[in-house]
């Protein structure tokens, strides 16, 4: 699977999930709870990182698009540029040094 399609699949499966049950709102709570519904269907490391690094892409272009606050990654202590800061949000893990 080309990477622009395993992304795609990636992002249609969390909002397949997030649409699912009724929610509120697009924040941390919801990409960490999204990380523990992964694990305990069995996947990999590697494809939850894929995986929440699709739904970071999502909420960066809605950042851009006016969907989301601009502060929502600033919320949480990352920037577009930092990968490791971006990765340690999602996950809830600290970025290494």
């Amino acid at each position: 699977m080309s990477g622009q399609r395993t992304y795609d699949h990636a992002i249609n499966k969390f909002v397949e999930w997030y649409c699912s049950e009724p929610r509120l709102a697009f924040n941390r709570t919801v990409v960490l709870r999204y990380r523990i519904y992964l694990e305990q269907k069995g996947y990999a490391p590697n494809t939850i990182n894929l995986c929440l690094a699709a739904v970071r892409r999502v909420a960066y272009e809605a950042c851009d698009s006016g969907l989301l606050s601009p502060n929502w990654g600033r919320e949480y202590g990352e920037s577009r540029e930092s990968a490791a800061s971006a990765s340690a949000w999602a996950t809830g893990l600290r970025p290494p040094r």
